[in-house]
């Protein structure tokens, strides 16, 4: 069954979507905690990246965390498609400098392209 896309969340269903993140707070607390009891800092987890389960709420208050009223508002606004003037203003700069080429095509491959577009033009 597929999973409906949620556009509004209270406080307690966004801590309740995060209660099975791990932070890297976490691990690393956990990390210091199996050194102290082996005694060396030669053993390291083999994975010590954090993991959400909801990216796309934007914030990750982790197992046990709080969110304030601010956050829960930007959480809110970012799962309904809220776009603020700066993320609009971002989003335009970041469009306009993906259409513009970064460096013009060589002389000989720019000569090569205009031939097949006329041979695929007289075809």
């Amino acid at each position: 069954m597929k999973e409906r896309t949620v556009t509004h969340v209270t406080e307690s269903q966004l801590l309740a979507r995060h209660g099975y993140c791990v932070t890297v707070s976490e691990i690393q607390a956990q990390t210091r905690r199996i050194m102290r009891i082996r005694g060396s800092a030669a053993y390291m987890p083999k994975n010590t990246k954090a993991v959400c389960d909801h990216p796309e709420d934007g914030i990750c208050p982790g197992a046990g965390g709080s969110v304030a009223e601010e956050q829960l508002k930007i959480v809110n606004d970012r799962l309904a498609g809220v776009v603020t003037p700066a993320q609009r203003e971002r989003r335009a700069v970041k469009e306009a400098e993906a259409a513009r080429p970064k460096k013009p095509l060589p002389e000989g491959l720019r000569r090569w392209l205009a031939a097949k577009k006329m041979r695929e033009a007289t075809a």
